[in-house]
Formats: C-alpha cells, sequence, structure tokens
C-alpha cells in the first residue's frame, strides 16, 4: 500500500465518479479502476458498492477514508516539516551583477544585521555570460538592454558616469566634459571578459570617440592607480564614486551625454525555486523599493 494509492481512492471517494476522478488526476480510468481494485485486493474488502461508472462508499470504505484523511494530514505535515529544513538549511543567497549593486549592498548588510548566519556570493561576471540565466542566481542586476529581455525586471536605479581625472588636468577647469573633449585623450577601461568591456568603453565606441591610447585591465584598484598618477583619464560609476573621490589625487568630472547614463534592472528568481532564507531576502528587497514591472 503506498501513498498514492491513498490519494487516489480519496479523489474516487470524494468524486463518487471514476471518469471523473481519472480526469483530476491525469491518469486513464482503467488505470484509476485497476489500482482501486489492487487496493481492495490488498485490504481483503470492497470499499465501494459499484453501479456502472459511480462508485459510492460502503461501511467499509467510509471508515477507510477516515484512516486515510488521518494518514495523509500526518504525511502532509511532516512533509511540510521536512521541506522547512530543506529551505531554512541553506543560508546562501546568490547575487549575479552587471554593473554595481547599487543600494542592494546597504540592504545586503542591514538583512545580515538580522540574519547573522547568512552568506552572500556575488558573481560580478555577469556581463561577460553568453546566457545569462536567473536560476544560477537569487537576484540578478543588469542594465535594460535587448540582452535581457527574457527577465521579468523591474527598474532599480539610474546609474550616472563620470570622467575620472588626476587632480592636475587641465580639465579640472572646464566643467562638465564633452564628447569632443575625450577625443585624443588617454583612457583606461575595465576589461570584463575577452571581448567584453565595460559599459563606457562601448559608449565611447558608439559614439566614435577616438582616444589617444586605450589601455585595459581587469583591475578596479589598477584602473584608479593609472588614474591618479596621470598615466590616462577613466569612467566611474556613480555608484563607485565615493571610492575615487577619497582619493585627493583623482577629481570627477560630469558628462555632458545622456549616453552615459543607463537605467539598471533587478529581478528575482521564481518564489517556488528560492530558500526560504532567499525568499525572505527577496521579499525584504522589494518592500524596501518600489517595483514596476517593464
Amino acid at each position: 500500500m503506498t501513498i498514492t494509492q491513498l490519494r487516489y481512492f480519496m479523489i474516487a471517494a470524494q468524486m463518487e465518479n471514476l471518469s471523473g476522478a481519472a480526469e483530476a488526476l491525469y491518469i486513464t480510468q482503467s488505470s484509476l479502476s485497476k489500482k482501486i481494485a489492487s487496493l481492495e485486493k490488498e485490504l481483503g474488502v470492497p470499499l465501494f458498492d459499484r453501479k456502472g461508472k459511480s462508485v459510492r462508499l460502503n461501511a467499509a470504505g467510509e471508515h477507510f477514508l477516515a484512516g486515510c484523511r488521518k494518514i495523509l494530514g500526518e504525511v502532509d505535515e511532516v512533509l511540510e516539516e521536512i521541506q522547512q529544513y530543506s529551505e531554512t538549511g541553506d543560508t546562501r543567497i546568490r547575487i549575479g551583477a552587471e554593473g554595481e549593486p547599487g543600494l542592494l549592498l546597504a540592504w545586503m548588510a542591514d538583512f545580515r544585521a538580522a540574519h547573522p548566519e547568512v552568506s552572500y556570493e556575488i558573481d560580478s561576471s555577469l556581463g561577460s555570460k553568453e546566457n545569462p540565466d536567473i536560476n544560477e542566481y537569487d537576484v540578478m542586476i543588469y542594465p535594460q538592454s535587448h540582452r535581457y529581455d527574457k527577465f521579468k525586471g523591474y527598474p532599480f536605479y539610474t546609474e550616472t558616469f563620470f570622467l575620472a581625472v588626476q587632480e592636475n588636468d587641465p580639465l579640472v577647469q572646464k566643467g562638465p566634459v564633452s564628447n569632443r573633449d575625450l577625443n585624443g585623450r588617454d583612457l583606461v577601461f575595465l576589461r570584463e571578459g575577452e571581448d567584453r568591456y565595460e559599459y563606457p568603453c562601448q559608449v565611447c565606441r558608439a559614439l566614435i570617440i577616438k582616444p589617444g591610447r586605450e589601455h585595459f585591465t581587469d583591475s578596479e584598484l589598477l584602473k584608479r592607480r593609472l588614474i591618479s598618477e596621470g598615466i590616462a583619464a577613466g569612467f566611474v560609476s556613480s555608484e563607485m564614486a565615493e571610492l575615487y573621490q577619497n582619493d585627493r589625487q583623482i577629481r570627477l568630472l560630469p558628462l555632458i551625454s545622456s549616453r552615459f547614463t543607463r537605467q539598471m534592472m533587478i529581478c528575482f528568481k521564481r518564489k517556488k525555486h528560492l530558500s526560504g532564507l532567499a525568499a525572505e531576502f527577496c521579499e525584504y528587497v522589494s518592500g524596501r523599493c518600489s517595483l514596476t514591472e517593464t
């Protein structure tokens, strides 16, 4: 006797019609009839009075139904408890990002204060992945673009870029930087993959800006050193601005072109696929910001 047999029996007993019960269970009527006959054979007593396609519980069936409800109720309760163990056992929250996490970092700190058991895994290489997959993460942060159209994303924050130059650079006295000002300048960019570079590099190429020299590095720290030493100018996200502002040798200048601004999006894995802690984190983030699907 199996749990499945008991559930099939309960459906048939409640509907009093094998055809309708089979349809509800997505099996054939003959298959359901065989399962009930096998159960009756195992018990050694018929459970139904049959009349054509209709079935009605007899006295033995009524007594057995009451027992089934009790047994399956206890089974469901245990399964629910086991599921809770499974959900709370995973304390990791996986975050994939192209660009900076923005406000998420502060909210991660607040959430950890309330849940010291949490551990974060942050993958900042989202931009270098050929086919990003939300199933690899609990939360994803990415720029609004056709590349991510398949995801159910919500506007999260607006990312603005500044031009970072050495403090003695003549542009410091000029004010907002135009595209023309960038022509002929040595620029340093972050390399995010074999053929992928940070967003400002893509913008410069789209606007046909021609730097004097292009320098590349996969290190944010090294990029900042190159700028502070006056080797090249570079682009800095509004989310990274504080890091550069703390360097007395660097000045951040606004850029005139609106192309150096982009909308960042956030999306979450489906709740049924989240661990208990990850689901709580996603609800916490959703509650901290107004999310409207695009």
